[in-house]
């Protein structure tokens, strides 16, 4: 029996420095019916040079510019997919390692059930790496994705498969299958997004067509994190603000629609207490970019809201169309989450 082949996409910009390890961790998965799809986007530190002289059997698409997260693994899942063979495709970011079983038990829980759509690895911290950086992912009314399990010890309480939301694009297996039924318009995450929140959006597509996540607990890898963008920066705050609110327009249903909108926008009131009170997540953001820049990612994140507000209304229209699961199947995904039960919001 021939294994299934998978395709492994990388995405690059400016990371030379991440790449080595990186790769070097593909290369040498025990797994062995599989290809890497380099994808640089735009770099201009040599990164697609270095790739194509020292992992000369990458597949490298090099870009012009910077088109963002979202695109480049279009382009790169793209190019899988015109290879026939391909039965999944894994998604790693540059700044992860994985270890040599990463792509073989994530297949493993894959090829248990027909309608599992992704897996989720076993995502630890690099620099610590007995603690966990994610494990899965699990959804919040106000349009984010929260990391599962964040920063708990790796202490073995978690080493079986169960079903969560869905799964990070800092690494993941997408059955091919799967991709092809929740493709819009030729893409698979929303080039509007650029970068945050497509992987919760391609994950709300998914559940609503009737497909599953699970978690792999044999697979691992090791997260640098944030090593592309920095964790409180403008750019972040600015995409993550504005694409919640497009994952919300485009995937809930209207009654979770209206109370998601409702509960977002309540949520300013806790979000300007706590840099009141300079604590959490929102005073750090603060601390970092400065008030102009806060109100700004805020005023000017509902402007493009607003500016793009049809053409994402388009988009709802075609997946509530498309969809084949029921508001109570909704409801219940707000609490799935098997034994994980510590949280932190995903980037």
């Amino acid at each position: 029996m021939n294994k299934p082949k998978i395709a492994v996409v990388i995405i690059n910009w400016n990371g030379i420095v991440l790449l080595e390890e990186c790769l070097c961790s593909v290369e040498n998965q025990i797994y062995g019916n599989s290809k890497i799809i380099f994808v640089d986007n735009g770099s201009s530190d040599g990164s697609a040079g270095f790739v194509r002289g020292r992992f000369p059997k990458v597949d490298i698409i090099q870009l012009d510019k910077n088109t963002g997260f979202a695109k480049a693994n279009n382009v790169g899942i793209h190019r899988a997919l015109e290879d026939k063979e391909v039965e999944y495709v894994a998604l790693l970011n540059n700044d992860a390692v994985a270890e040599k079983s990463w792509l073989g038990k994530m297949l493993e829980v894959a090829e248990q059930n027909d309608r599992i759509g992704s897996v989720a690895p076993k995502i630890l911290k690099y620099y610590h790496k007995n603690e966990f950086d994610c494990f899965g992912i699990k959804i919040r009314i106000i349009g984010s994705g929260m990391n599962n399990l964040l920063n708990m010890k790796d202490d073995g309480s978690y080493d079986r498969s169960y079903e969560v939301f869905g799964t990070s694009g800092c690494s993941c297996l997408y059955k091919r299958k799967m991709l092809e039924d929740i493709v819009i318009e030729d893409e698979y995450f929303d080039n509007d997004f650029f970068a945050y929140c497509e992987d919760i959006d391609l994950d709300w597509r998914m559940r609503l067509r009737g497909w599953k996540s699970f978690t792999a607990p044999g697979s691992v890898v090791f997260h640098k994190g944030s090593a592309t963008c920095q964790t409180y920066s403008y750019f972040k705050a600015f995409h993550s603000h504005r694409n919640r609110l497009f994952v919300m327009l485009k995937n809930y249903p209207l009654f979770f629609l209206a109370r998601g909108m409702a509960v977002f926008i309540f949520s300013y009131l806790h979000y300007f207490k706590s840099i009141f009170r300079n604590k959490g997540y929102s005073a750090r953001t603060k601390e970092k970019i400065g008030y102009l820049n806060t109100a700004k990612f805020i005023i000017l994140g509902w402007s493009s809201y607003f500016s793009h507000f049809f053409k994402m209304l388009k988009k709802r229209r075609i997946i509530q169309k498309m969809r084949i699961a029921s508001d109570r199947d909704v409801s219940e995904w707000f609490t799935l989450l098997g034994e994980a039960d510590n949280v932190s919001e995903a980037e």
